[in-house]
């Protein structure tokens, strides 16, 4: 039933775009079907992973040609959004995912007999089977029917005329919940993908947009000020929900006008530890239990703006350790997702708002919505 309304949307799509060709130059439409497995990447897992696990993904782009000038610093690429149907191989287990998720699309070979690309998304998913300590015990990888899902994917199209292509390559697709619900070791999908790709306008090199732009930013230096709010279970599945406060300050390199490197520190403040340690014989004071509960680090990321979006990639390294507990490494690694506002007025300041993922290697730590500025 699924497979067929997925079959739906795609043929409703292409009748759209065959009507309304004129209107929708560099929009195509792409199915792709997915063969993999899960991989049990740490030991922690109950579950033995099926043989096979497969998925459908209806994916809608539009490919940018210099409308706007970021179109021109970025390379032109091209924007869309994925829609998937996962039958993971186990449904008394894992049951089924459906999920949505916005994607960038980077070209990293072009020739007239083959193209190169790779494609980022994260958004949402929804998975019909979750841990539950009687009716399903083992599956120890997610906890909630809610979760994030992350798809990245390396494809090598091959045209068969100006309207269709044929793709193939190979995708990564993560589900987790970023602790928000215990147990979540997440769901990890490496597969082999094949697809068809149909544009009924396709963009040329003629159709390019090219703008004489400025080598040089406004502006070189600034500053980052920054804060978030996550909340995360004990791990105790069901148990009690504790918040985890962070802020941070960064000096801002801008590299050019669409790439942003960051250095800075960041505070977190873990409830959940906090509770712990005064619960039990680590802290004799509130005082001990904050300190205990509070984490310090140096960090450097990578901001790549798309719009009035961007793409965060932050790298941080623990500091001062010796009265923290349970830091599960040395370093860390987040991923967020920013939206900058229209400016309001005050000069060379730019406020956001966003969503980010920490994870420590492969497991993630919490998932937080968060905001700052830059000036």
């Amino acid at each position: 039933m699924i497979f067929r309304k997925f079959l739906f949307i795609a043929i409703f799509n292409l009748f759209i775009f065959n009507t309304k060709a004129q209107n929708n130059k560099g929009f195509s439409i792409e199915m792709n079907s997915h063969f993999g497995k899960i991989i049990k990447h740490t030991p922690k897992l109950l579950f033995t992973p099926p043989p096979l696990s497969t998925g459908i993904e209806i994916h809608v782009n539009k490919q940018l040609y210099g409308q706007k000038e970021w179109h021109q610093w970025q390379r032109y690429p091209s924007v869309g959004a994925s829609f998937f149907y996962f039958n993971l191989g186990n449904k008394d287990v894992f049951g089924t995912a459906v999920g949505i998720c916005p994607t960038l699309n980077f070209k990293f070979l072009n020739s007239k007999i083959l193209r190169g690309y790779f494609q980022i998304g994260s958004g949402l998913a929804y998975l019909t089977r979750h841990y539950d300590f009687l009716t399903n015990p083992t599956n120890n990888a997610v906890g909630s029917k809610l979760n994030d899902i992350t798809h990245i994917k390396i494809e090598l199209e091959k045209p068969l005329n100006p309207n269709w292509k044929v793709q193939g390559g190979f995708s990564f697709t993560h589900f987790s919940n970023g602790s928000s619900q215990t147990p979540n070791y997440g769901i990890n999908v490496p597969a082999a993908n094949l697809g068809l790709i149909y544009c009924p306008h396709p963009v040329d090199s003629s159709d390019y947009i090219r703008h004489n732009l400025s080598s040089k930013p406004n502006k070189r230096l600034g500053i980052s000020v920054h804060t978030e709010l996550a909340f995360t279970e004990t791990s105790i599945p069901g148990g009690p929900s504790y918040p985890v406060y962070i802020a941070s300050m960064a000096g801002v390199y801008h590299i050019n006008k669409v790439n942003r490197l960051m250095i800075g520190l960041e505070f977190e403040q873990n409830k959940n530890i906090y509770a712990f340690a005064l619960q039990s014989t680590h802290a004799m004071t509130r005082d001990e239990a904050f300190r205990q509960a509070s984490r310090y680090s140096v960090y450097v990321a990578d901001e790549l703006m798309y719009g009035r979006v961007s793409i965060l990639l932050q790298i941080g390294f623990y500091v001062a350790t010796k009265k923290s507990l349970f830091i599960p490494d040395f370093w860390y690694d987040k991923l967020g997702l920013r939206w900058y506002f229209p400016p309001i007025g005050l000069p060379a300041t730019q406020f956001y708002a966003g969503i980010y993922l920490k994870s420590h290697r492969i497991s993630a730590e919490y998932l937080a919505i968060g905001g700052g500025a830059t000036f």
